[in-house]
This record gives C-alpha cells, structure tokens and sequence, in this order.
C-alpha cells in the first residue's frame, strides 16, 4: 500500500472520472470505476479496486463520500462506502449486510438500512 494525498479529474459535465493519490514517488490515477469500496482506517482511507489492489490515501472516508457524491457510491456504514455497480445483493438480517460481486461482505449500520434499501431498489 502507498500513502498519498487525493485529487480528482472531473469531465467536461463536472463528473469525477479518476481519483489522483499523490505518493511519495509517483502519482496514481484509478477510474472511478474501478473502485469497489472504500474502507476508514482512521484518518486513512484505503481504496479497494476491482483488480484486487488496496490503495492506502492520506484522506478520511467521509471526504471520498463528498467528493464522489453523485457518482454511484453508498454510505453504509460508519467505516465503507461501497461503489452500486458492484453490489450483488442486501441480506436483510439484522441491520443488513451488502454482499458485493467479489462476495465480500459490508455491514450495513442499524441507523443507514432504510437508505441503503430505498438506494438498491430505486
């Protein structure tokens, strides 16, 4: 994992395209699209990519949150933000879980259910 700051690069409709994390010796660009999840490690974030690379940024999880608002991520715990297009399904036990393609598994908060259901079924 490296460590770095992150920018993004938006389209010419305002949308983010790539997040840029800035590392100590080299500036990494990863397609929105690319992006599984994000996971909070503090006041680190670590970004998980479809190819199975883990991506550590210098940044929190609720800023990533803001900055790919609009861009088909969802908040569904205090500690991930997962990206729709690689969601599989919700188990609606307990507080729920979201179980992605690779078939990791996300708690859902008690508190973030209802938002997280009327997402996937919208």
């Amino acid at each position: 994992m490296r460590l770095g700051r992150v920018n993004a690069q938006k389209s010419e409709l305002g949308n983010i395209t790539r997040v840029a994390i800035n590392g100590v010796d080299r500036i990494r660009l990863i397609p929105v699209c690319d992006i599984v999840r994000l996971a909070s490690e503090g006041s680190y974030t670590i970004l998980h990519t479809r190819r199975k690379e883990e991506v550590l940024a210098t940044r929190s999880l609720i800023s990533f949150e803001r900055q790919l608002a609009g861009s088909g991520f969802l908040r569904t715990h205090q500690k991930h933000l997962v990206n729709l297009d690689y969601v599989r399904e919700m188990r609606k036990i307990g507080s729920g879980i979201v179980v992605l393609e690779d078939g990791v598994r996300i708690p859902v908060a008690t508190r973030r259910k209802p938002a997280v259901m009327s997402r996937l079924l919208a």
